[in-house]
């Protein structure tokens, strides 16, 4: 049993950027790391499509580690005062689930559930050389009860169906370039500016819809 619960608290404490409130009944630990993986591979689609890729570059190059440091030098030199990526904080970090006024007469609610992903998580270190943490957002449906109790894991259980109300319009509404650096399938350099959600809410002409 002490096992079982060391496994559980250890679940919990590496499970990457799941900013949710557990329900009275516990999900089991399985749960949890599916979790993870499912957040992991939303990222990982949203940047192959973001950089226009089909697969992920099979790229393992000497001293990546060395060519990112000196990377981050060369852009700290030319842009002092940038702050392109979300590398304050630690990879794997959980951050505040911040909530949309977007309401339904309902009481639904559009949330934003914000994850900073290393590249590292996402096995992805031996391409990509910039930036090596990002914050991702997803625009989730919500309920709202007084408590801001919302479940952000979309795993299959009934309780899970019970926490994620349709919300048509939920999307994002705001959103920051970000440029990744890595290297292709034909070991060049390549640059490509991706689109990271800051906001989420509705378009201006679902609001209508709303009332």
């Amino acid at each position: 049993m002490t096992l079982l619960l060391l496994s559980a608290v250890l679940c919990l404490g590496t499970a990457l950027g799941m900013a949710f409130i557990l329900p009275s009944s516990p999900e089991p630990a399985s749960g949890i790391a599916s979790c993870k993986e499912q957040l992991l591979q939303d990222a990982k689609e949203m940047l192959l499509v973001a950089l226009n890729l089909e697969h992920e570059p099979h790229m393992k190059l000497q001293g990546m580690s060395q060519f990112r440091a000196a990377w981050k030098t060369g852009l700290k030199a030319i842009s002092p005062n940038s702050n392109h990526s979300s590398e304050a904080q630690s990879p794997g970090s959980v951050s505040a689930a911040t909530e949309n006024e977007t309401q339904t007469t309902t009481g639904h609610r559009c949330c934003q559930i914000t994850s900073q992903i290393s590249i590292t998580d996402l096995g992805w270190d031996s391409w990509i050389i910039y930036p090596e943490n990002f914050t991702y957002t997803e625009c989730v449906a919500c309920t709202h009860d007084g408590g801001k109790t919302w479940q952000h894991c979309r795993v299959e259980t009934p309780s899970s169906k019970l926490h994620l109300p349709e919300v048509k319009c939920c999307s994002a509404v705001e959103e920051v370039w970000l440029p990744f650096v890595y290297i292709g399938d034909n070991s060049s350099l390549v640059t490509s500016n991706v689109p990271l959600t800051q906001k989420c809410g509705c378009q201006p002409e679902h609001h209508a819809d709303l009332k």
